[in-house]
């Protein structure tokens, strides 16, 4: 049962808290922001849902990376995180139309805040947020560091909140709390949307947007000893774990040379491409029939390299 287990210890071991800290905060701001009358305040918390979603993604992810494949699961479960992701973005963006509409209603009907109660309850969450922030600033792994990026946008809406509510409590102009929850509601939607991009394009398969495919091609063909390749593809289990399949077509050599070709080729590609996950098939005697590795409807990749001091073979011969 050890790969069922959170990972109480190493990278990612304080994510768990993290997540649980952040929703605090939620709750904090969210009932906060019913007795100040503040849509700004309720923005935020929106704004901090989102973070807390992207701290529960990174925790899920690396609770998840822990979990050993089965028969019927083969590649893991990596990719729960990206079906809950892309569940909860949808559910943000609906989070952004009651903050606008609510806003918009404030600003036709205005209510005076609470700037104190305002100002209150966002220290609160500041003060929370540095904790997170303390908590996650020494955790080097991938999943800690981009949900770093979010707790550091979470602090900057909370001292906009901040300066909002002392601008009511000393000039009484209630107008910034709408005003300054449509600016809250608008980085909610964008980071939304960058997450659905993201879920869909995983989803889909597509070649990680750091990924250049002819870079990948390229890297092949400089390989002494491959004469082509085709039917390649690159995709990503998740955004952090990317593969690789293709063919080759080799020069005739033996079988221990093409073991260490093939080997050698996806240290450099791991190396250079992080791709991690590599299945190469060569061919020499054998090679794929035209057009037989593309009858997906996919793009056939067949580009020839042909070693100097080799002359190319004729094709009336």
């Amino acid at each position: 049962m050890d790969h069922l287990r959170t990972p109480a210890a190493g990278p990612g071991a304080k994510l768990g808290p993290a997540t649980a800290l952040t929703l605090l905060i939620v709750v904090v701001e969210a009932g906060a922001s019913t007795f100040a009358h503040s849509v700004a305040l309720l923005a935020d918390a929106g704004h901090v849902a989102v973070d807390a979603l992207a701290l529960g993604f990174a925790w899920l992810a690396a609770w998840q990376a822990g979990r050993a494949p089965t028969q019927r699961r083969t590649y893991g479960f990596h990719r729960v995180g990206i079906l809950v992701g892309l569940v909860n973005a949808v559910v943000l963006l609906g989070i952004v139309g009651g903050v606008a509409i609510l806003a918009a209603v404030r600003l036709e009907h205005p209510t005076h805040p609470q700037g104190a109660l305002m100002i209150a309850a966002a220290l609160v969450g500041l003060g929370l947020n540095l904790v997170v922030l303390r908590w996650l600033r020494h955790d080097r792994s991938l999943n800690a560091r981009a949900a770093l990026l979010h707790v550091v946008g979470d602090l900057g809406a909370g001292v906009a909140v901040v300066l909002a509510g002392a601008v009511v409590l000393l000039t009484g102009w209630s107008p910034v709390d709408p005003l300054l929850s449509f600016v809250i509601a608008v980085l909610i939607a964008i980071g939304a949307v960058r997450l659905i991009r993201e879920v869909v394009g995983v989803l889909l398969e597509g070649v990680p947007a750091a990924v250049r495919l002819g870079d990948v091609e390229a890297e092949i063909l400089s390989t002494a000893g491959v004469l082509a390749v085709h039917d390649l593809h690159v995709w990503a289990l998740t955004p952090e774990r990317r593969a690789l399949s293709c063919h080759l077509t080799l020069a005739d050599q033996s079988l221990s040379q093409s073991e260490h070709l093939v080997q050698a080729l996806a240290d450099r590609l791991c190396t250079r491409f992080a791709l991690r996950h590599t299945t190469i098939q060569v061919e020499s005697c054998h090679p794929c029939p035209p057009g037989l590795c593309a009858e997906d409807g996919g793009e056939i990749h067949n580009h020839a390299h042909q070693p100097v001091g080799v002359a190319p073979a004729d094709p009336h011969r």
